[in-house]
């Protein structure tokens, strides 16, 4: 732990079934789904969002096109309802990034408001939709984890030509490109900072993450009574990066 700046330098690190109540231990060993619906007895199938200005979306998982695919259907179908704003609560140690900048894009575009929340943990591919937030929340003991971008080839096809390596390498360079210059439009991180990103992983608490202009209120999720929900079904990926 870097004392003067709350972050730890490290390198590297199922969607739970819900019930109506669960207890808040248990919450903690599940994951953000499960502590989003701990003590409140809020039901995972309230998503009446054409009596309510506002709606609250639960993301929990890899980062694939699945599950941003599934994520972007259900706010579409919200958004002709008339809704004001949009509460996307995110956790996900990573995934794809061509995906995430994809959802990230869709976001930016909503008519509505979007406020971001990171109730546990957010990493890797995961800022980036966390950032797509015009306002973006995290709880006291929330953590951000950055880190470099990689290319996973354990997938057919298993060989490539030259061309198509080069492909490759030119699509990687053209992500982390953009994905930095999200860093720098979204937060007030250095070019020294994201720099560091390239090197090895580091992780931001909530208050360096405030700090950083990451996140712009460290605060617990306040949910009003009766409120419209919706929990995305994620499906795992093989290959989370």
């Amino acid at each position: 732990m870097d004392t003067a700046t709350g972050r730890i330098v490290d390198s590297e690190r199922k969607s739970p079934v819900l019930t109506s109540r669960i207890s808040r231990r248990s919450a903690l060993l599940r994951g953000p789904a499960a502590m989003l619906f701990a003590g409140w007895g809020i039901r995972a199938q309230t998503a009446r969002a054409e009596n309510n200005a506002e709606h609250y979306v639960v993301f929990e998982g890899p980062i694939n096109d699945t599950n941003t695919s599934r994520l972007m259907s259900i706010i579409s179908t919200l958004i002709p309802k008339g809704l004001n704003e949009v509460h996307l609560v995110v956790g996900t140690g990573g995934g794809n990034i061509p995906d995430a900048l994809l959802t990230y894009g869709f976001l930016c575009a909503l008519p509505a408001k979007l406020t971001t929340y990171n109730l546990s943990t957010v990493a890797s591919a995961g800022t980036i939709i966390y950032l797509a937030g015009e306002k973006r929340i995290a709880a006291p003991n929330a953590f951000f984890r950055f880190h470099h971008v990689t290319q996973n080839f354990s997938k057919p096809p298993t060989s490539m030509s030259l061309d198509e390596f080069t492909d490759e390498k030119t699509s990687l360079a053209m992500s982390l490109e953009r994905l930095e210059q999200i860093y720098r439009e979204r937060t007030s991180l250095t070019s020294e900072q994201i720099e560091e990103f390239r090197q090895h992983a580091v992780f931001f608490d909530a208050a360096a993450a405030h700090n950083a202009g990451i996140v712009h209120e460290v605060a617990a999720l306040r949910i009003p009574p009766g409120a419209a929900m919706t929990v995305v079904n994620t499906v795992p990926t093989e290959t989370p990066r």
